[in-house]
């Protein structure tokens, strides 16, 4: 059966994705990565304290300058410094190994800031499994922008399932893109290189150092079931019995995204730009197609259909301006709003 409608999910639909929860239990924005309440503890671990000065220095320099701090544009220069072997403006002094440590660290602290989201879940009648329980009535695919797999969770509350594009075998459910990986998937490191007889940071500091150096394009990534147990720690991550993994993620690093580290990263972004050309309907949830994700905005660009029409849910004026600014609306085309997920979630 032919699916032509496409549900766009963004860091903004897990931000409000259930508004009876307390707002330090909402998922963090991508603005507020580094900086929610969560990511300061975390920062705050010994293994992460090259990262949390990269960022202190990123932000007081960005401040200095009248400027907002992103992290992906910390990211992306964190990248470039790693990478042209300079001597870094934001972690001075350090070496070459030193950035290209802080640079892979960062995989391993977005998967543990999303672990508690995860552990946490709650199976209330939250926006997810409204727009789960829609699909019986009318099928979709996803494209998730998240790392979190709160949708996935609210997906199986509801019965109705899910399938990772390009990551698993094709089953029933919602079909689900995540062209940036997401915090439930893994790349067993286990089987290329071993670290014996370390332990705690040391095998951290290992773990991190091979990360980014490697590549891993002819094994597969692992997509564990989000409700696991035991899969929130990131001691059972290094220390799986077939060898410790690393989170197959992209981590926000501007242009700098190795969008080919992963081999099945390649085949999800084929089927991703297949699928965008049979789209007849879109609705954005919570995205404002930041101009960082080059790639993603370039597909659309290039994939969708001038016919397709869409539904714009929060953020909607910024959001269409965006689209304008892509070209993919027009000054008068007609598109649907709403203000918020949880109105538009009600409808369906």
């Amino acid at each position: 059966m032919r699916v032509s409608h496409c549900v766009i999910f963004g860091a903004g639909a897990s931000y409000g994705y259930d508004e009876s929860l307390p707002k330090d239990r909402w998922p963090p924005l991508t603005n507020r990565l580094m900086d929610s309440e969560s990511a300061r503890d975390l920062l705050a671990q010994s293994r992460y304290g090259r990262l949390k000065k990269g960022w202190e220095e990123y932000v007081d320099r960005s401040r200095g300058q009248k400027l907002e701090p992103d992290p992906e544009v910390f990211g992306g220069l964190l990248a470039s410094e790693a990478l042209d072997g300079s001597r870094g403006m934001l972690l001075a002094p350090g070496t070459s190994a030193d950035r290209f440590h802080t640079v892979s660290a960062l995989s391993y602290f977005l998967y543990e800031l999303f672990q508690p989201y995860i552990r946490e879940y709650r199976y209330a009648e939250d926006n997810y499994r409204l727009v789960a329980k829609h699909f019986l009535k009318d099928q979709f695919v996803v494209i998730s922008l998240n790392y979190d797999p709160l949708f996935e969770l609210a997906t199986l509350t509801e019965g109705v399932g899910y399938c990772y594009v390009g990551i698993e075998k094709p089953a029933p459910g919602i079909r689900v893109f995540k062209p940036h990986g997401s915090a439930n998937w893994l790349f067993p490191m286990g089987r290329i290189i071993a670290f014996s007889d370390l332990q705690g940071d040391e095998l951290f500091e290992a773990a991190c150092s091979a990360n980014y150096s490697l590549g891993f394009s002819g094994f597969p990534i692992n997509a564990i079931h989000p409700g696991q147990y035991g899969f929130s720690s990131l001691e059972w991550v290094l220390n799986r019995g077939d060898g410790h993994s690393i989170p197959a993620l992209l981590p926000p690093l501007g242009s700098a995204k190795e969008y080919d580290k992963f081999g099945q990263f390649t085949r999800i972004w084929a089927l991703l730009t297949e699928f965008l050309r049979g789209i007849d309907r879109v609705t954005l949830v919570g995205t404002s197609l930041r101009g960082q994700d080059v790639r993603f905005c370039d597909a659309l660009k290039s994939s969708l259909p001038p016919s397709a029409k869409y539904t714009l849910v929060g953020g909607v004026e910024r959001l269409r301006l965006r689209m304008l600014e892509l070209g993919l609306l027009g000054p008068t085309s007609p598109v649907t709003t709403y203000e918020t997920f949880a109105t538009w979630a009600k409808t369906l």
